[in-house]
């Protein structure tokens, strides 16, 4: 249903979202945020088949949405090289595996040597300009899936668009032992989780907001 096209990100409206205007889409079924809405208002950022229209006008089925939805953004976590092992990455969600010993993000500026920096380096290396959010935490002692956003865009952080979205990606043979039963729905929860919540949420010392 999404495709990137460029800094756009462009939705095949279905026929269960026809007959809502635009601003009922964004506002009441994405649930975008007031900021993400006023930006995108100054900004022209939301099209319907390529033109900028009113925020009043009802879509059809078929009909072609775009956002203007990706942006750099700087990460104040320095990037440093350490090997990853990656189970699961698609435009959403990383997935790497956590090993015993190593603390999930920097406690103060500067800090090095946790795997924040590691994945800081990995997104940098894929020119992916944007900060490190991950979902949950682990323990400085617990190993296991360890899962991040990978979305590139503070646009998509905002809103509920890209659970729709077909999920592809890469996955690991091995991450299959440490998933539910059916990994493929548990991801796309993870995945709208990781989009619909900020991963933000709470102000620990050194994690990116």
């Amino acid at each position: 249903m999404w495709t990137r096209k460029g800094d756009w990100l462009e939705c095949s409206i279905p026929d269960f979202w026809s007959g809502l205007t635009i601003e009922q889409l964004l506002k009441n079924v994405w649930a975008a945020s007031k900021k993400l809405a006023h930006r995108w208002r100054m900004e022209h950022g939301v099209k319907r088949n390529g033109e900028a229209v009113s925020w009043q006008t009802v879509l059809r089925e078929r009909d072609r949405l775009q956002l203007h939805a990706y942006a750099p953004e700087p990460s104040l976590i320095v990037p440093e090289y350490r090997e990853l092992s990656l189970l699961w990455e698609d435009d959403h969600l990383l997935v790497v595996n956590k090993e015993a010993g190593i603390d999930v993000h920097p406690s103060e500026a500067g800090q090095t040597g946790t795997l924040a920096n590691a994945v800081s380096f990995y997104l940098q290396s894929q020119a992916i300009l944007t900060k490190v959010r991950h979902i949950h935490r682990l323990d400085r002692d617990t190993s296991g899936p360890f899962y991040l956003q990978n979305i590139r865009s503070p646009a998509q952080r905002s809103t509920g668009c890209s659970p729709s979205a077909p999920l592809s990606g890469r996955i690991s043979p091995s991450f299959t032992a440490a998933c539910p039963p059916n990994p493929e729905r548990f991801l796309r929860r993870s995945a709208a989780t990781a989009i619909i919540r900020r991963a933000a949420a709470s102000r620990e010392p050194g994690r990116e907001q």
